[in-house]
């Protein structure tokens, strides 16, 4: 008996870096859904998958390549970036004689992202919306005998539209991450790419500006799979490793199934590694994995003024204390302090001290504008008149602290001081370079599209 012909599905991603070609950190989350779905035995005979991993956001050009693959099924993994062109692209698709089925995922992808306008009205266009991690939801998705409304609604942890905006639950249950297949292991990653690594996946701390993710402990990769993740990601000659999870030393277990995976494969040591520190959870065994490697760390401050950590929910900390850390890491490693201009309950004021405390400490700094994220400041900025933000890119326009004209100030102030410090601001990134070589940090505000720690 003949087999029916394979559906199609399409996972699209835009990965906003312009850095190293061979580095792009954002469109790993595409690379694990494909893999979900080719791993699975209940979709991988049925469905053919293909990745669109977009350096832009041409439509136009967007729209053509999707519509010359003829799929059944579109998945966009969103981000603040992408937002506005995916749904924009849903609009041109569902104007076709025969349209596919449209699904967004990513940490973008929540109800409260289309409370405002022009998003409100563009969301008519996408047919249902993946809350959360996706890996075992969209089997369950291409799984379906009917991709109808009502299929899709039945689904724990999907949204469908409702005369009250996008609506679904969370799902209740987690997949572990040894049970998601790996895009490295089935060979669905590119040659020559900086790889991407997940020891862990959300985040213990709940720090109000960021988006990284629930967490509930259990979710941790094991020593015999990361042998194995490390080794795929060997074969492949990558570029350099980066640590995608909130940070190399927030959960012990983790980072001692890492620390014996490297010590069996050995690959972290013959490339460069990067990763996000927290810098309060120091330990011996931290530092002498990172002194083995030719690191690159991002560490988190955001503020040094803890009235204003407190207010967002991250825990304030000794200053002379995590001082004393970056130094101690500055010491086997390349260093990039990142804080955040316009938090919440902040001042131009208390900016600047954190401004003058991070460049002293003489690492790499970046200074990142504010976003209001689902999950996170979004949450309580879509319904208070106490905030504003751009509904298009999600930055920050008004908090507790900070009117437009402060924050515009503040920002052209920061465009002096990069220029003086011998570098120019990217987007809504304010570089400034340390005495040593420093490590110049894509927006670590959404990486697999998560926060900072």
């Amino acid at each position: 008996m003949l087999q029916p012909a394979p559906r199609r599905l399409v996972l699209a991603s835009i990965d906003p870096w312009r850095g190293d070609d061979h580095f792009r950190p954002f469109d790993y989350g595409v690379r694990r859904i494909a893999a979900a779905v080719r791993g699975s035995t209940r979709t991988a005979d049925l469905w053919q998958v293909d990745i669109l991993s977009r350096r832009d956001a041409d439509v136009d050009a967007l729209v053509e390549a999707i519509v010359a693959l003829s799929p059944d099924v579109v998945g966009f993994s969103t981000y603040v970036w992408s937002i506005e062109p995916f749904l924009e692209a849903a609009r041109r698709l569902k104007a076709l004689p025969n349209p596919p089925v449209i699904l967004l995922g990513g940490p973008s992808a929540r109800p409260v992202s289309f409370v405002r306008e022009p998003l409100r009205s563009m969301g008519k266009h996408v047919d249902a919306m993946v809350l959360g991690d996706g890996e075992e939801i969209i089997v369950d998705v291409l799984s379906l005998d009917k991709l109808d409304k009502a299929s899709l609604a039945a689904i724990e942890g999907v949204a469908v539209a409702s005369p009250f905006g996008m609506r679904g639950t969370k799902r209740s249950t987690r997949t572990e991450l040894d049970a998601s297949p790996s895009p490295y292991q089935l060979g669905l990653v590119p040659r020559e790419l900086t790889a991407h690594l997940e020891i862990f996946r959300g985040c213990p701390l709940k720090c109000a500006f960021c988006q990284w993710g629930s967490y509930d402990g259990e979710r941790i990769a094991s020593a015999d799979h990361l042998v194995r993740e490390l080794g795929a990601i060997a074969a492949l000659e990558p570029r350099g490793i980066l640590l995608v999870d909130a940070g190399l030393n927030l959960n012990a277990r983790a980072f001692r199934a890492l620390s014996f995976a490297e010590k069996e494969v050995g690959l972290l040591k013959k490339t460069t590694f990067s990763c996000s520190f927290y810098p309060t959870y120091v330990r011996p065994e931290h530092l002498e994995l990172l002194s083995k490697t030719r690191a690159h760390v991002g560490i988190g401050i955001q503020s040094i003024d803890p009235e204003v950590l407190h207010g967002l929910d991250r825990s304030a900390a000794d200053i002379d204390k995590i001082a004393g850390v970056v130094k101690q890491v500055a010491g086997i490693a390349d260093v990039l302090l990142e804080i955040i201009v316009g938090l919440p309950g902040d001042s131009p004021e208390g900016f600047w001290r954190t401004f003058e405390w991070a460049r002293a400490i003489g690492s790499s700094v970046n200074v990142y504008h504010c976003l209001v994220l689902p999950d996170a400041i979004l949450d309580r900025a879509a319904f208070d008149d106490a905030y504003d933000y751009d509904p298009r890119s999600f930055l920050l326009r008004k908090a507790p602290g900070w009117t437009p004209e402060a924050l515009e100030r503040t920002q052209t102030r920061l465009d002096d001081e990069a220029r003086l410090a011998g570098d120019t601001s990217m987007s809504n990134i304010w570089h400034f370079p340390g005495k040593g070589r420093g490590m110049r940090g894509q927006n670590r505000s959404e990486t697999r599209g998560r926060m900072a720690t």
